[in-house]
């Protein structure tokens, strides 16, 4: 799902492509995103399932980050 039509500059209003350009090459103002609302369909369950899931992700992430950094690891020579 891609919603990005492409870039219009902020001053001039001169549309652009969407590409990596920043500025108008007609009066040097800001590129801004045009997007195409009507094709973007998400639903209020989505967006907080999404939100949940990154919330998730990077509780977990900061578990494992914590567990690693208080793991003891004893090392004995020898055998049984």
């Amino acid at each position: 799902m891609n919603a990005l039509v492409g870039l219009q500059c902020h001053l001039c209003k001169t549309p652009f492509p969407a590409e990596a350009i920043y500025v108008c090459d007609r009066c040097l103002g800001p590129l801004e995103p045009v997007y195409d609302y009507g094709a973007i369909r998400l639903t209020r369950e989505e967006v907080a399932d999404t939100l949940l899931r990154q919330r998730l992700d990077t509780m977990s992430r900061r578990y494992m980050r914590d567990l690693r950094r208080t793991a003891y690891v004893d090392v004995r020579a020898g055998g049984a």
